[in-house]
């Protein structure tokens, strides 16, 4: 088991499958909500920055990761709701067209950089067209995206202004996602946003400031870690030239689920 610097974060980071397993069976001793910490630093800030840091507070530890039961539980059940085999499948046709657009750019690129015109990109492509989110809106969901991942070492850092500007880009989105829920809370569309607003279990059903902060988030967790796997797997097979040969001999491996 690998601790995670306790003394800044006060969370542990649990790197061994048994370890985890266990943590996760036992919500009683390991909580997921990484919040209180975060809350104790933030008690000597400056009253001008209280308001900055609640935003990027909310939006970073509201999420359905950093909860536990019943909230965690109900969230969950009203997400796999709208997560459904049907929507997941029909995305398998415009992620194609989203990669082949992508390669296309590459050949025609006298010069190519992998990471910033494929691997960085496409995530956050599909995670668009996942929840059908207009092309307007890319750019600065992509910004409030980065601003989200700097809101932790803005506070421990006491970076004031930081903590203002992530609030800025955090309100910006918060505006643009209400747009977006309440348009389709009233008009459903066949996208993610949609089937999230108009969930329901029993009488449950997530709220407008729940659906800005999931979003937000699947935002975040989606396209940075899977960008690192993206880039990651290229340079893997490009320091292991066997599986390079063999993956272009066959590429059918790609497609089996045991590999």
């Amino acid at each position: 088991m690998y601790i995670y610097d306790t003394v800044v974060l006060g969370s542990w980071l649990l790197t061994r499958f048994d370890d985890v397993r266990s943590a996760f069976s036992d919500s009683a001793r390991f909580s997921s909500d990484s919040g209180g910490p975060l809350l104790k630093k933030a008690a000597d800030l400056p009253s001008s920055s209280r308001a900055s840091f609640d935003i990027g507070y909310r939006f970073f530890y509201r999420q359905i990761q950093a909860s536990d039961p019943p909230a965690h539980t109900t969230q969950r059940a009203l997400i796999a709701k709208a997560f459904t085999p049907r929507m997941m499948e029909s995305m398998r046709a415009s992620i194609q067209v989203r990669v082949d657009r992508l390669v296309d750019h590459l050949e025609e690129s006298k010069n190519s950089d992998f990471i910033s015109q494929f691997a960085y990109p496409l995530p956050s492509l599909v995670i668009f067209d996942l929840l059908g989110v207009p092309e307007e809106y890319y750019k600065p969901l992509r910004a409030s995206a980065a601003a989200f991942a700097r809101f932790p070492p803005a506070l421990h850092t006491r970076d004031l202004e930081a903590l203002e500007q992530i609030a800025a880009n955090l309100t910006n989105t918060e505006k643009m996602l209400q747009r977006l829920i309440s348009e389709r809370r009233a008009n459903p569309r066949d996208d993610l946003i949609s089937a999230l607003a108009n969930a329901r279990e029993g009488s449950n059903m997530l709220t407008d400031d729940e659906l800005v902060v999931l979003c937000n988030f699947l935002l975040f967790a989606g396209h940075e870690t899977t960008a690192n796997l993206i880039g990651g797997s290229l340079l893997h097979l490009l320091q292991n030239r066997n599986l390079w040969n063999q993956l272009k001999d066959s590429p059918e491996l790609l497609l089996k689920s045991d590999r």
